[in-house]
Protein backbone atom coordinates (compact mmCIF):
# COMPACT_ATOMS: atom_id res chain seq x y z
CA UNK A 1 0.00 0.00 0.00
CA UNK A 2 1.34 3.42 -0.93
CA UNK A 3 1.47 6.45 1.32
CA UNK A 4 -0.70 9.24 -0.03
CA UNK A 5 1.88 11.81 1.07
CA UNK A 6 4.69 10.50 -1.13
CA UNK A 7 6.01 12.97 -3.66
CA UNK A 8 6.47 11.81 -7.25
CA UNK A 9 10.23 11.71 -6.63
CA UNK A 10 9.84 9.51 -3.55
CA UNK A 11 7.44 7.24 -5.40
CA UNK A 12 9.85 6.88 -8.33
CA UNK A 13 12.72 6.14 -5.94
CA UNK A 14 10.76 3.36 -4.27
CA UNK A 15 9.65 1.81 -7.53
CA UNK A 16 13.22 2.00 -8.86
CA UNK A 17 14.54 0.36 -5.69
CA UNK A 18 11.97 -2.44 -5.93
CA UNK A 19 12.90 -3.09 -9.56
CA UNK A 20 16.63 -3.15 -8.80
CA UNK A 21 16.10 -5.54 -5.88
CA UNK A 22 14.07 -7.94 -8.03
CA UNK A 23 16.94 -8.27 -10.51
CA UNK A 24 19.80 -8.67 -8.06
CA UNK A 25 21.38 -11.10 -5.65
CA UNK A 26 24.08 -11.24 -2.98
CA UNK A 27 26.66 -8.48 -3.20
CA UNK A 28 24.49 -6.50 -5.63
CA UNK A 29 21.63 -6.47 -3.15
CA UNK A 30 23.90 -5.18 -0.39
CA UNK A 31 25.13 -2.45 -2.72
CA UNK A 32 21.58 -1.48 -3.64
CA UNK A 33 20.65 -1.25 0.04
CA UNK A 34 23.67 0.93 0.80
CA UNK A 35 22.77 3.13 -2.18
CA UNK A 36 19.25 3.51 -0.80
CA UNK A 37 20.51 4.17 2.74
CA UNK A 38 22.99 6.81 1.59
CA UNK A 39 20.39 8.38 -0.69
CA UNK A 40 17.84 8.61 2.13
CA UNK A 41 20.44 10.19 4.42
CA UNK A 42 21.37 12.68 1.69
CA UNK A 43 17.74 13.69 1.20
CA UNK A 44 17.30 14.04 4.97
CA UNK A 45 20.44 16.17 5.20
CA UNK A 46 19.32 18.51 2.42
CA UNK A 47 15.88 18.86 3.99
CA UNK A 48 17.42 19.61 7.39
CA UNK A 49 19.65 22.25 5.80
CA UNK A 50 16.52 23.89 4.35
CA UNK A 51 14.83 23.72 7.76
CA UNK A 52 12.20 21.30 6.45
CA UNK A 53 11.68 19.04 9.46
CA UNK A 54 8.94 16.94 7.83
CA UNK A 55 11.09 15.95 4.85
CA UNK A 56 14.16 15.44 7.06
CA UNK A 57 12.24 13.06 9.31
CA UNK A 58 10.74 11.33 6.26
CA UNK A 59 14.23 10.75 4.82
CA UNK A 60 15.49 9.47 8.15
CA UNK A 61 12.50 7.13 8.48
CA UNK A 62 13.30 5.77 5.02
CA UNK A 63 16.93 5.31 6.09
CA UNK A 64 15.74 3.41 9.18
CA UNK A 65 13.60 1.15 7.01
CA UNK A 66 16.47 0.32 4.65
CA UNK A 67 18.78 -0.18 7.60
CA UNK A 68 16.30 -2.65 9.07
CA UNK A 69 16.58 -4.69 5.88
CA UNK A 70 20.36 -4.67 6.12
CA UNK A 71 20.17 -5.73 9.76
CA UNK A 72 17.87 -8.66 8.97
CA UNK A 73 20.19 -9.80 6.17
CA UNK A 74 23.28 -10.21 8.36
CA UNK A 75 24.55 -13.78 8.44
CA UNK A 76 25.46 -14.19 12.10
CA UNK A 77 27.48 -17.30 11.21
CA UNK A 78 29.78 -15.28 8.95
CA UNK A 79 33.20 -14.27 10.24
CA UNK A 80 32.26 -10.61 10.70
CA UNK A 81 28.52 -11.10 11.22
CA UNK A 82 28.49 -9.98 14.84
CA UNK A 83 30.59 -6.89 14.09
CA UNK A 84 28.34 -5.91 11.21
CA UNK A 85 25.20 -6.45 13.32
CA UNK A 86 26.69 -4.23 16.05
CA UNK A 87 27.55 -1.53 13.50
CA UNK A 88 24.03 -1.57 12.05
CA UNK A 89 22.60 -1.40 15.58
CA UNK A 90 24.67 1.67 16.42
CA UNK A 91 23.63 3.35 13.17
CA UNK A 92 19.98 2.54 13.93
CA UNK A 93 20.31 4.26 17.32
CA UNK A 94 21.83 7.34 15.70
CA UNK A 95 19.03 7.47 13.11
CA UNK A 96 16.38 7.22 15.86
CA UNK A 97 18.03 10.09 17.74
CA UNK A 98 18.11 12.16 14.55
CA UNK A 99 14.43 11.49 13.88
CA UNK A 100 13.68 13.18 17.20
CA UNK A 101 15.99 16.14 16.47
CA UNK A 102 17.18 16.32 12.84
CA UNK A 103 20.49 18.13 12.45
CA UNK A 104 22.07 18.60 9.02
CA UNK A 105 25.58 18.41 10.49
CA UNK A 106 24.84 15.21 12.42
CA UNK A 107 23.15 13.62 9.40
CA UNK A 108 26.18 14.51 7.25
CA UNK A 109 28.49 12.91 9.81
CA UNK A 110 26.35 9.77 9.88
CA UNK A 111 26.30 9.63 6.08
CA UNK A 112 30.10 9.76 5.96
CA UNK A 113 30.34 6.95 8.55
CA UNK A 114 27.92 4.79 6.55
CA UNK A 115 29.74 5.58 3.29
CA UNK A 116 33.06 4.53 4.86
CA UNK A 117 31.67 1.12 5.80
CA UNK A 118 29.88 0.79 2.47
CA UNK A 119 33.18 1.50 0.71
CA UNK A 120 34.70 -1.47 2.51
CA UNK A 121 31.78 -3.77 1.74
CA UNK A 122 30.82 -2.59 -1.76
CA UNK A 123 33.64 -0.23 -2.82
CA UNK A 124 32.44 1.03 -6.22
CA UNK A 125 28.91 1.97 -5.09
CA UNK A 126 29.70 3.82 -1.87
CA UNK A 127 32.43 6.00 -3.37
CA UNK A 128 30.18 7.00 -6.25
CA UNK A 129 27.27 7.89 -3.94
CA UNK A 130 29.43 9.91 -1.57
CA UNK A 131 31.00 11.83 -4.47
CA UNK A 132 27.60 12.66 -5.95
CA UNK A 133 26.03 13.90 -2.71
CA UNK A 134 28.96 15.68 -1.06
Amino acid sequence: MLHTRLTPSELYTRVDLDARIEGSSGQELTGICFDALLGALSRAQMAAQRGNRYDAVSGLARAASVLGGLQRAVDMNAAMGDVLAEFYGSIALRVRDLIRAPSAADIAELRVDVADVAAAIVPQRARAELAITS
